[in-house]
């Protein structure tokens, strides 16, 4: 029997295990968000932003809304511009001056925190929590907690997020997004600027590069023939890096289900984003204690409160409606990213059952 054929058979039967498991209301799968959190200095908010989920406006979100910035940062370039260096956000916004200047006090001209793997994010936090620990207290009960916060989207709209992203670079020459272009390998750089999405979704090749990405970002090298290699969302949480000779297999989900599992706080993006944000308020936000649901949902604009600083690079592009309308070529792509398709499934209903019990304790 074939490699690939193994595989999807092994997650068939890990899918059907998932799904018992939740009919009988097992520990497996239960979501691990606890109602509001009491942010302390020496806590800190872990973000593990997967590409093009919509994480840049979850992130300005959590700064502008619940007073949790951020905790390192540099100047990039100019006054008006900063990188910040790690993912992990705090109540204690001293160390990074950058971000409190009036030039950057909505903090949209800030570059997020980069697309660090769940292993830099544990190390980041590791570093501080030692560092807390030999200035402070050694007590258990003082010691400083990560609160992991995990934004999932749907595969299918990911991939044409980024998809429509990188396309603009086709008829560009010297814009930042170029140097994005040009990590991919060739023939998915063809792909793109054909508007070939399916090629570009589903290829053994799909996001496999050239280059080096940004320091501290996934090495995106990968060899040919692979399956499931699409599976960002999965590949990500598990740190399953692409230089890898192997698939990722039944084993890599259910590990990303477990840590899925065990993250604070789980968003979904696109139609359930509002409601998201709104749940991201109840539970880091100090002002909004006694407000009920329909009040935080009040809190949250129409129109999101972020714009990318790229944003306008990208044009409208009539090739996006006929895609998202392409049911028979979701279908296959969703078969590309099965892995991703189980874990975003997972992440909506833990995402419902959270926001479930939020609104019952808001009542």
């Amino acid at each position: 029997m074939a490699a690939w054929a193994r595989v999807l058979i092994a997650v068939c039967v890990l899918i059907c295990c998932v799904r018992a498991a939740t009919a009988e209301g097992a520990e497996f799968g239960r979501t691990g968000w606890r109602g509001r959190v009491n942010l302390r200095p020496q806590d800190r908010v872990g973000f593990l932003r997967f590409k093009k989920v919509g994480s840049t406006t979850v992130s300005t979100y959590l700064m502008n809304r619940t007073a949790v910035c951020i905790n390192s940062c540099a100047a990039q370039g100019s006054k008006t511009k900063c990188v910040q260096l790690s993912c992990l956000y705090t109540t204690n916004c001293s160390s990074c001056a950058e971000l409190r200047s009036p030039a950057v006090a909505n903090r949209q001209f800030c570059y997020p925190c980069y697309h660090l793997p769940i292993r830099k994010l544990s190390q980041q936090f590791d570093m501080h929590a030692h560092e807390w620990r030999t200035t402070h207290s050694m007590e258990l009960a003082d010691a400083p907690h990560l609160h992991l916060l995990v934004v999932v989207r749907d595969p299918y709209e990911r991939l044409l997020s980024e998809f429509f992203f990188i396309r603009p670079a086709c008829n560009q020459r010297k814009t930042e997004l170029v140097t994005w272009l040009k990590q991919y390998t060739p023939q998915l750089q063809t792909a793109i600027c054909n508007g070939d999405f399916e090629t570009f979704a589903t290829h053994p090749d799909s996001h496999a590069t050239n280059g080096q990405v940004r320091c501290g970002e996934l090495n995106t090298h990968q060899k040919p023939g692979l399956i499931a290699i699409n599976s960002l969302q999965v590949r990500q949480i598990v740190d399953y890096e692409f230089v890898t000779d192997r698939p990722l297999t039944a084993a890599h989900l259910e590990l990303s289900l477990r840590l899925l599992a065990e993250a604070s706080l789980v968003l979904v993006t696109d139609r359930l984003l509002p409601a998201g944000l709104a749940l991201l308020d109840y539970t880091f936000s100090a002002e909004t204690a006694g407000m009920t649901a329909s009040m935080l949902l009040n809190r949250v604009p129409r129109s999101g409160e972020s714009r990318q600083r790229v944003t306008s690079w990208i044009k409208q592009d009539s090739l996006r409606d006929n895609l998202t309308a392409d049911t028979d070529l979701r279908r296959r792509v969703m078969k590309a990213n099965m892995l991703d398709d189980v874990f975003y499934s997972e992440a909506v209903r833990h995402f419902e059952a959270a926001y479930h019990a939020m609104i019952a304790l808001t009542s």
